[in-house]
């Protein structure tokens, strides 16, 4: 097993028997993805829910997200890992946001379409370092969308 790689281990139910005779892993090592979704970004920036539009809808990834009722607006997921994934729909009413990591300003969206189109990746930071960040989605114009944020370990 290499130096980096996780522990692995059986489940048993309390009480329960089990007896391993061998145990052989093989493939190669990937890491593991956490996907975070809508809900956790409008909690992790203490917004009003009222403010936001939460109908399921199958152009978000896991079938639910979220758009702000108004212009303006921001959303923040707290996490731990090494790097992100950001997924969103595209569509004529969504308007320009910036990412922001830790604080830092990343990046710039823009998540406006003439026609709707399903969540897809729209950004991606494969290296921000391990540890604690905030990473924050705030309108830069229109409407802001929020679908999830896959989270690199």
């Amino acid at each position: 097993m290499p130096v980096a790689a996780g522990p692995i281990g059986l489940l048993v139910e309390p009480h329960g028997n089990l007896a391993v005779e061998r145990f052989a892993v093989t493939g190669s090592c990937e890491p593991a993805v956490l996907a975070y979704l809508a809900t956790e970004a409008l909690t992790g920036a203490g917004v009003s829910n009222e403010d936001w539009d939460t109908a399921p809808s199958a152009d978000y990834r896991f079938g639910v997200g979220a758009v702000r009722k108004t212009p303006g607006g921001r959303v923040k997921w707290n996490v731990r890992g090494r790097g992100f994934r950001l997924w969103s729909p595209k569509a004529p009413d969504f308007g320009r946001c910036e990412v922001v990591i830790d604080g830092r300003r990343t990046a710039e969206l823009d998540l406006h379409s003439d026609r709707p189109q399903p969540a897809q990746a729209v950004f991606s930071c494969p290296d921000a370092g391990d540890g604690y960040h905030a990473v924050v989605l705030r309108s830069r114009a229109g409407r802001l969308v929020v679908d999830s944020l896959d989270v690199l370990q």
